[in-house]
């Protein structure tokens, strides 16, 4: 027999592992000055959701089943490729931000950061590492089309270090004593590994000839060998090249045709002429912006009727300001009027008014309601990894006039709305647990009344396959009249504002008005399966008013599929919230109309400014 072979190298035991953190991948490490911390970079949102690159630091615990402490150090400072100080002190790292790069030093105690380059659009760094004394920084500087060796002292001035002629160089690192750099260099279709000596009168060293590629150079920590990745036909393999180098792998020059191109890199173009040169105009406030116009259409269709949504949205193009003018057209029942809405986004609590006139008339005339008035709201959120906190308040005026022939009521309303989500990652599992909560006080035509409520709601996730559950419970006090009751039924509409559909329990599958009551209870399972074009849902719902005993529920099942879109001001877009579904009632708590069997289907847009 033929002994067997070892064609790979044994595989190596992992000691410690660090997982992503809710989809939220390190990335940059690097071994702290004592091998006991890892350096590296998370991308973390800031309070409006935009990610930013920041530095952590790992400590890997004893255990391999504990993945150890990680010490957030910065925060929103856009930094990337950290290197650390000799010292373990500070960290040297370059920062991206706004469209400029720089080279800057940050305390790893206090995450404060101190500016080593000034600030520039017109050239790129890369990847700086420190030299084993911490006295200076070598990195890739991208300056008129080509990528540069550069070292800069600490605190001090820049020296090029010159490449080969038509060669590109990157991530470079630093020789154990310091007297020589080495770097990644793309030369006539060719990657290798070369020696810059800081001695000018010495000329860059090819260190490899490879066929593939060799990158990613990291001297060994007694400067015994230089270990690198090599890319070969089956992939990368890592490597070690034996240091100090006896036998250089220069070989004379090759001619490649450049018809090759791109396989090898093809001749540079001539150079452009240079951009013309003018002043620029004194800068102003901006205050509002320029108003872009976009038209809308939108609305609602369902088994019940319907209303038909025309308007004008305008806004600037970063969203400071947004607005729209919408009228609707409702049938059997839903609701007709017009609406001016707009929303302030210049400070961290976003403004927003509501100026709406619509009639509604719902079959039966408990809900036959003439109405116009006006919300103020106020909204504030944060986001963190994995989490949004969002608080929202308004005012709502508001003018009803029941059954057309009664006497006009005056209502005010003040709303306070929260609401918190997570979300878990480990793996391809998801867990997202919630919590919302509402509460109102109202005062309609002298008498006072309050209504409050909550939402709990847990998902959990594998691959495309998720299960959410929903329980919401609604209570009140002191309400008498019927258009403050909870509503069971019907949609959301871009009309109304946020406050004056507070009482509103949004079931598009049922009239509106189905059911009233002073208390509400509600259950939802979705589950969502990635061959179904929308998840599956079951649903029921009861209401009850005080001194009765619990309503019978009513359940409903079916598919539905809802998209809610943010704000996209460059698009001239605003907030949209999209449902479409079919349901069927399964059971029914009626005698006089009997929805049992009934198949529902709707089509649901929203607008926000």
């Amino acid at each position: 027999d033929v002994p067997a072979v070892r064609t790979a190298p044994i595989a190596r035991k992992r000691l410690h592992t660090l997982e992503a953190r809710n989809g939220v991948e390190p990335t940059m490490p690097r071994w702290m000055p004592d091998g006991k911390s890892i350096l590296f970079v998370r991308f973390e949102p800031d309070p409006q959701g935009f990610l930013h690159p920041d530095l952590f630091l790992w400590t890997p615990a004893v255990s391999p089943e504990k993945s150890g402490e990680v010490r957030r150090i910065t925060h929103e400072a856009d930094l990337r490729d950290p290197d650390p100080a000799p010292d373990g002190s500070w960290a040297i790292a370059v920062r991206n931000r706004n469209g400029y790069s720089q080279i800057v030093r940050v305390s790893l105690a206090t995450g404060a950061v101190t500016d080593l380059t000034e600030p520039t659009v017109f050239e790129v760094y890369d990847q700086p590492r420190l030299s084993p004394d911490g006295t200076r920084a070598a990195f890739a500087l991208h300056r008129q089309g080509a990528w540069r060796l550069t070292i800069l002292e600490i605190g001090g001035e820049m020296t090029a270090l010159a490449p080969p002629a038509g060669a590109t160089v990157s991530s470079p690192t630093w020789s154990l004593d310091g007297r020589a750099v080495f770097a990644v260099v793309g030369l006539r279709g060719f990657i290798d590994l070369w020696s810059f000596p800081l001695d000018p009168a010495s000329p860059p060293v090819p260190l490899t000839r490879t066929q593939g590629a060799a990158i990613a150079p990291a001297p060994a920590p007694d400067g015994s060998g230089l270990y690198y990745l090599s890319l070969e036909p089956d992939g990368l393999d890592l490597r070690r090249l034996p240091l100090p180098i006896t036998e250089t792998a220069s070989a004379p020059p090759v001619d490649i045709p450049a018809s090759l191109a791109p396989a090898v890199r093809p001749p540079a173009p001539p150079a452009p002429e240079p951009f013309p040169e003018s002043e620029i105009a004194e800068s102003r406030p901006y205050g509002l912006g320029r108003q872009e116009l976009f038209p809308l259409l939108g609305g609602t269709a369902a088994s019940d009727g319907g209303a038909w949504e025309l308007g004008v949205r305008g806004g600037d193009v970063i969203g400071r300001f947004g607005w729209f003018v919408l009228g609707s057209l409702g049938e059997s029942g839903w609701p007709t009027g017009g609406a001016l809405a707009g929303s302030l986004r210049r400070w961290p609590v976003e403004l927003g008014f509501h100026l709406f006139q619509s009639e509604e008339d719902p079959e039966g005339n408990l809900l036959d309601l003439d109405r116009q008035g006006i919300e103020l709201s106020a909204r504030w959120e944060r986001n963190w990894s994995g989490d949004r906190l969002r608080l929202t308040g308004g005012v709502l005026w508001n003018d009803v006039e029941p059954g057309r022939t009664g006497p006009s009521l005056n209502q005010r309303i003040a709303s306070l709305h929260g609401g918190w989500g997570s979300l878990r990652r480990r793996g391809s599992w998801r867990f997202e647990p919630g919590l919302a909560a509402h509460f109102e006080t109202g005062n309609t035509d002298g008498d006072g009344w309050t209504r409050a409520g909550g939402v709990l709601q847990l998902g959990l996730g594998h691959d495309d396959t998720r299960l959410r559950l929903t329980w919401s419970r609604n209570t009140s006090e002191d309400v008498s009249r019927a258009f403050d009751l909870y509503q069971l039924g019907g949609a959301r509409t871009t009309l109304l504002p946020d406050t004056a559909l507070s009482s509103k329990i949004a079931v598009p599958g049922l009239p509106p008005g189905t059911l009233l009551g002073e208390d509400h209870e509600g259950q939802r399972a979705e589950l969502t399966l990635g061959f179904l074009p929308a998840p599956v849902f079951y649903e029921r719902h009861r209401l009850w008013s005080s001194g009765a005993a619990k309503g019978e529920w009513l359940t409903l099942a079916g598919l539905e599929y809802r998209l809610a879109l943010d704000p996209l001001p460059i698009g001239r877009l605003p907030a949209l919230d999209l449902r479409v579904g079919v349901a069927q009632v399964l059971e029914e708590p009626f005698v006089e109309e009997v929805l049992e069997g009934d198949w529902r289907w709707w089509l649901i847009t929203v607008w926000r400014p």
